[in-house]
């Protein structure tokens, strides 16, 4: 039987949601032993959100926790007991990578911050997911992949031109944070194998959104000016768009993005 690249891997996992279990999904489909962490006080609010299924409710039914949760194993504990504490750091002794995608700064007040953990296991790899980073003003700042793709301004670029934003149906945020998070955790792992060192990764979602604005950014950095909506066109294609033609309400689209 072919051996996944991630076994005999660990991982702590505290994520809830979407963004942070859709990253260790991702380590679990590649082998990686994850166990997921939850508190029996609140469990991740994903499980009882949105459309459920048919019939007595549960908290094991909901498609989409199903869907960022596979390969998973899962316990609940209270961390914020004595004992819940002491088990957790038990748990971390034995692990290769701890991942958390609360505020900034909530596991440093649980006592599990990355030179506490350090100190459990010397070459551990922690990544923390919030939406601000672990620094600044904004450190406690949490939200949902609708405000993450807010913060990142890429609300103020859908729509057309003259009309009020129109938002984004799929939450961008949620579905591409966790390649840039497992794409970091694999450099740390490489690193770690190289020199036995652990590697904390501070990885902000609004960062992670803001580097999927492309060439907007570009153009605000040498412009001063921010882009704004421009419909459906793509910003590399010319010409790009639907045009009108001879006859009634007789249109073209035409998309361009090469000179061949």
């Amino acid at each position: 039987m072919t051996r996944l690249p991630l076994e005999g891997i660990r991982v702590a996992d505290f994520c809830w949601l979407i963004a942070g279990p859709a990253t260790t999904r991702i380590l679990a489909d590649y082998g990686a032993d994850v166990i997921k962490i939850e508190s029996q006080a609140r469990l991740d609010d994903i499980r009882t959100t949105g459309v459920q299924p048919p019939g007595p409710g549960s908290v094991n039914t909901n498609g989409v926790f199903n869907d960022v949760n596979t390969n998973k194993r899962s316990v609940t504990i209270n961390v914020n007991t004595e004992a819940g504490l002491d088990l957790v750091k038990r748990l971390i002794a034995q692990s290769d990578i701890v991942t958390n995608n609360f505020t900034g700064d909530r596991m440093d007040r649980w006592g599990l911050g990355y030179e506490e953990l350090r100190r459990i296991k010397p070459d551990i790899i922690m990544l923390t997911m919030p939406v601000m980073g672990t620094t600044g003003p904004y450190v406690r700042y949490g939200s949902y992949g609708n405000g993450v793709i807010g913060y990142a301004g890429m609300r103020m670029n859908m729509g057309f031109p003259g009309r009020p934003p129109v938002g984004i149906s799929p939450l961008y945020s949620d579905f591409s944070v966790p390649y840039f998070a497992v794409s970091a955790l694999m450099a740390a792992l490489y690193q770690r194998e190289r020199t036995g060192e652990g590697q904390f990764i501070d990885l902000a979602q609004m960062e992670s959104s803001v580097a999927m604005l492309g060439t907007d950014i570009v153009e605000y950095g040498v412009t001063g000016s921010a882009p704004g909506p421009n419909g459906n066109r793509a910003r590399d294609f010319a010409p790009h768009g639907a045009y009108p033609c001879a006859g009634d309400d007789r249109w073209i689209a035409i998309a361009v993005r090469t000179d061949e």
